[in-house]
């Protein structure tokens, strides 16, 4: 699909990053999002492209500010295969706009600033409002902020619009995740006494933070002080996993003390909607990440040095100077696989995710040549290579792919890989096909290879 803009194509840098960015769904969809570079005082929109796994469009809109140019702020496609946009204009310091699968929500005008947007698989959209000035600001018909105490010291609100109904949270956290029910997790560092509906929350240390989940109404369900401030990934049902990738003393995140290994270790928990612990551990190495797969699965991954890591199959021995390791758990943490990628000389990174049906794909580039468990793989530098494995971790193919060109790469839910580009040079591999950009037109191309 083709989406065409009254602008010239941007690639590098301004006061303002115009993308493109990039999002990739959970079914096959990707949507992406571009700025356009200033033609004047006139206003220059922001272009937002969806297409489905077979490349058809899906839509296709054009987002203008009536006076000033606007740049992309947010886009992403929610695990209900929501679309979520937010965009924003220069010079005024708030004319946003936010809107989730074409409901336009929030579009204000120095008023208010719109920040960490989030959409759940309800489709409901979450945003850091903050009202400027010390009057009332009115979002939509929905939802009013309230009036500042202070015009020079404005208080962040937390707002949801969509189908669960308006609701301005109380707080205001630092941080929020969306937990997938229509209610939110607030964390944050906690320097004093803090109490949002389930009792006097006190710091035990200077390192202590916290982790609350209210319902959609904003009451309490649980609230808990945490030795230091983890991670945060949320299941989309309720539940947490909480990780510190750097742990360097024992530490107890919600399932009793886990030890650390000399060097440091990652300590995690995974609790359910109630704060409960269901499972919890300690892996023997620094910065190693998770992310949640179909009906609760955890993929475990990160780079390492050239030490032995066990991951709970027994110790993976080194092979390069900075191997890639990856781990596949059950909802209930018990390990179903383990492996580590590298080669001799090569520092070996990448991302790492798992597709609905429960396959785990590695997106990595190196120039050199890595066996992922199917025989070697070259690549040179620039080119994108790509790894799946069974659930327990098993090869089931690996590949590298020549792309030349400016362009984003992403995996989706289906682990398909999706790439965007503005740039006329760009080549998936079977010829440029992006015109070129006459009239000030913006074109985005989009290319998907199968999982």
């Amino acid at each position: 699909m083709d989406a065409a803009a009254s602008c010239v194509p941007f690639f590098g840098s301004t006061s303002f990053n115009r993308g493109p960015y990039l999002a990739a769904g959970p079914t096959g969809d990707v949507a992406a999002m571009v700025g356009c570079y200033g033609q004047g005082a006139s206003s220059t929109p922001v272009v937002v492209a969806r297409v489905n796994g077979s490349g058809q469009g899906v839509s296709n809109s054009n987002f203008t500010s009536s006076s000033n140019h606007v740049y992309p702020a947010y886009v992403d496609i929610g695990p209900g295969n929501h679309l979520g946009v937010a965009w924003a204009a220069f010079p005024g310091i708030g004319d946003r706009g936010v809107t989730v699968t074409g409901n336009a929500y929030f579009s204000t005008y120095d008023t208010a600033i719109f920040s960490g947007e989030q959409v759940d698989a309800l489709g409901n959209l979450y945003v850091l409002a903050q009202a400027q000035g010390s009057t009332p600001v009115t979002l939509d018909a929905s939802i009013t902020l309230p009036a500042n105490a202070s015009a020079a010291m404005p208080v962040t609100w937390l707002v949801r619009e969509g189908p669960s109904g308006p609701k301005v949270y109380g707080g205001p956290p630092s941080t929020y995740l969306a937990d997938g029910q229509a209610g939110v997790f607030y964390f944050s560092a906690l320097s004093g006494t803090l109490n949002l509906g389930c009792g006097p929350m006190v710091p035990t240390s200077p390192s202590s933070s916290y982790l609350a989940r209210l319902d959609p109404l904003g009451a309490c369900l649980y609230a808990d002080v945490l030795p230091m401030s983890p991670s945060i990934l949320a299941d989309g049902q309720g539940g947490v996993l909480l990780y510190v990738p750097n742990a360097t003393a024992p530490l107890d995140l919600g399932c009793g003390t886990k030890s650390v290994v000399p060097g440091g270790s990652t300590v995690f928990a995974r609790l359910d909607g109630a704060g409960a612990c269901v499972f919890g551990g300690s892996f023997g190495a620094t910065g190693l990440g998770f992310r949640f797969g179909p009906g609760g699965a955890v993929v475990v991954s990160g780079s390492v040095g050239a030490t032995a890591v066990d991951l709970g199959t027994g110790p993976l021995a080194p092979i390069g100077s900075q191997d890639l390791v990856v781990a596949s758990l059950d909802p209930l943490g018990n390990v179903l696989g383990a492996r580590r990628f590298g080669a001799p000389g090569l520092s070996l990174g990448g991302s790492v995710t798992e597709s609905a049906k429960g396959d785990v794909y590695i997106k990595t580039s190196y120039a050199g040549v890595v066996d992922f468990g199917g025989g070697p793989v070259t690549a040179a530098s620039g080119d994108v290579v790509m790894a799946s494995l069974s659930p327990s971790c098993g090869h089931r193919w690996s590949r590298a792919l020549h792309l030349t060109g400016q362009y984003l790469a992403d995996v989706d839910g289906c682990g398909g890989l999706v790439v965007v580009s503005a740039d006329t040079a760009f080549n998936p591999g079977g010829g440029t096909f992006i015109p070129a950009n006459a009239s000030f037109n913006q074109y985005l191309g989009f290319a998907r290879f199968q999982p």
